[in-house]
C-alpha cells in the first residue's frame, strides 16, 4: 500500500468532479489518471455512475433512503457519456463517502494495480451475498422469505406477518384483542452465509440480522419484559414503551442485554473468543457469567453511548472501551470495515458473507490490515488487495487458501 495517498488523491479529484469544483489543474490531473489504463477508465465510470451511487446511499445515509432517491434527478452535467446531477449538497457528501470507500479503499487498488485482468489466484468468481433468510413459525413450517411474495406471508395467533415491497417482514398487531403473556407463540428468523436480513418485531423495534445468525422471538410482547434471543450478529433499534417502561432484553448465551429505548449492535458469534456490544444511543446494562466472574463482583456493566463491551467467553471478564462505531455497524450499512484487524478476523467475516471456507498454510492469520470497501463487490477485489501484503490466496471452489 505504498502509493494509498496516491489513489485516496485520486478519489478526492474524482468527488469534486462530481461536483462541479474541480480546477482546470487537477481536472488535467484526473484526466492523465484515466488515460494511464483501461482499468482506470472503467473504474472513473463506475464512480460517476449513477445507479452505481444510488445502490450505494443507503450505506451512508439509511435514514434518508427514500429522500435521498427523490432528490436525485437526472442532471445537467454530462459525466463520460452519463447524464448525472445531484440537485442538493446534502446528497454529494453521500456520493463523495462512496467514492473515498469505494475508490481510496480497494477499488483504486485494484483497478491501478491489476489493470482490469482478473485476479490470477481466484479460479471461480465469489459473489457477495444478499437479503436470505428462514422464518420458522410456531409449529416447525418454514417460509424462504427470499421467495416469498409481498403482503401478508402467514398469521401466528393475532399477529399477521407482512413482507413489504422493501423487503424486509413485519408484525403487525393493529387488528389484535386483548393479549396477555400465557400463550404467546415463537418464531425464529434464521440467515444463512452469505445472507442477512431487517424484520420489525412486534412492539416496532426494528432488527437487522447479519449472516450466520438467527433471532427467537415472540408473535407479541407481554407481561414485564420484551425477551429475545440471539445468536451470531444484529444490530437493534429499540421503541419505548410508554409510561410502563417495559425493559427489552437480548440473551446471547450467558449474556443479557438490557435496554429501554435505544440503538446499539451485539455479535457473539460461536467462532470468536468475544461477545462485543457497542452503543450507539440510549443506555445498555449487561449481565454475564458465572462463577468466578460474578463473585469478583463483574457481574454487570453499564454502557454509554460511544462505548463497547467485551467479555471473554473464556474468563467470563468483562471490559469496557472506546467504540469505533463505524468499524462496529460497517455491515448493517453494507461495508466492510477494518483498523487495524488480523487477517484472521478479516477471513471470518468474509466466510460468512461469501459463504466460503478458509485454510491457512504458513503463520499468516495474524498479519493486520487496515481497509474498508463495500460489501457487494466479488470477493476477487478484496483479495486482490490482500495479496499485496505478501500472501497468496488461492480459490477451490468454496475453499479459500491463504499461505505466503
Amino acid at each position: 500500500m505504498d502509493n494509498y495517498g496516491e489513489y485516496y488523491n485520486i478519489a478526492r479529484l474524482i468527488v469534486r468532479h462530481l461536483r462541479e469544483e474541480l480546477p482546470p489543474e487537477e481536472q488535467e490531473k484526473l484526466d492523465a489518471w484515466r488515460k494511464r489504463s483501461e482499468g482506470n477508465e472503467q473504474l472513473f465510470s463506475r464512480l460517476t455512475d449513477e445507479a452505481f451511487l444510488l445502490e450505494e446511499l443507503p450505506a451512508y445515509a439509511a435514514r434518508d433512503r427514500e429522500a435521498a432517491r427523490m432528490k436525485v434527478s437526472a442532471g445537467v452535467k454530462e459525466a463520460n457519456g452519463r447524464r448525472f446531477s445531484f440537485i442538493y449538497k446534502r446528497y454529494i457528501k453521500y456520493a463523495a463517502a462512496v467514492v473515498l470507500a469505494v475508490g481510496a479503499g480497494w477499488g483504486l487498488l485494484h483497478f491501478d494495480k491489476a489493470g482490469d485482468q482478473p485476479a490470477g489466484s481466484a479460479s471461480v468468481e465469489l459473489l457477495p451475498g444478499g437479503n436470505r433468510a428462514i422464518l420458522t413459525l410456531d409449529g416447525g413450517r418454514e417460509i424462504d422469505l427470499d421467495r416469498a411474495h409481498t403482503g401478508e406471508i402467514a398469521r401466528q395467533d393475532q399477529a399477521v406477518i407482512l413482507k413489504s415491497e422493501e423487503g424486509y417482514i413485519a408484525y403487525d398487531l393493529s387488528s389484535a384483542k386483548a393479549i396477555s403473556s400465557g400463550n404467546a407463540k415463537f418464531n425464529t428468523i434464521s440467515t444463512p452465509k452469505g445472507g442477512q436480513y431487517r424484520l420489525q418485531l412486534p412492539d416496532g423495534s426494528r432488527v437487522w440480522l447479519n449472516a450466520q445468525s438467527s433471532l427467537r422471538f415472540p408473535t407479541w410482547f407481554g407481561g414485564k419484559e420484551r425477551r429475545v434471543e440471539l445468536t451470531g450478529e444484529a444490530y437493534f433499534e429499540v421503541t419505548h414503551t410508554g409510561a410502563e417502561k417495559v425493559p427489552f432484553r437480548v440473551v446471547l448465551g450467558k449474556q443479557t442485554v438490557e435496554v429501554l429505548g435505544t440503538e446499539f449492535n451485539v455479535s457473539g458469534y460461536s467462532d470468536e473468543g468475544d461477545i462485543t456490544t457497542t452503543l450507539l444511543t440510549g443506555k445498555v446494562k449487561i449481565d454475564y457469567g458465572t462463577g468466578e466472574a460474578k463473585a469478583a463482583g463483574l457481574k454487570n456493566v453499564t454502557l454509554s453511548p460511544g462505548q463497547k463491551a467485551s467479555v471473554k467467553k473464556l474468563t467470563e471478564e468483562i471490559e469496557v472501551s472506546k467504540a469505533d462505531i463505524e468499524e462496529s455497524i460497517a455491515w448493517k450499512n453494507g461495508q466492510f470495515r477494518f483498523e487495524n484487524a488480523e487477517l484472521s478476523t478479516i477471513m471470518r467475516q468474509i466466510a460468512r458473507w461469501y459463504d466460503v471456507e478458509v485454510e491457512y498454510r504458513g503463520d499468516v492469520e495474524h498479519i493486520r490490515f487496515r481497509a474498508g470497501s463495500s460489501r457487494n463487490v466479488p470477493a476477487s477485489q478484496i483479495f486482490r488487495i490482500l495479496e499485496t501484503s505478501g500472501i497468496n490466496i488461492k480459490t477451490e471452489g468454496k475453499k479459500i487458501i491463504i499461505s505466503k
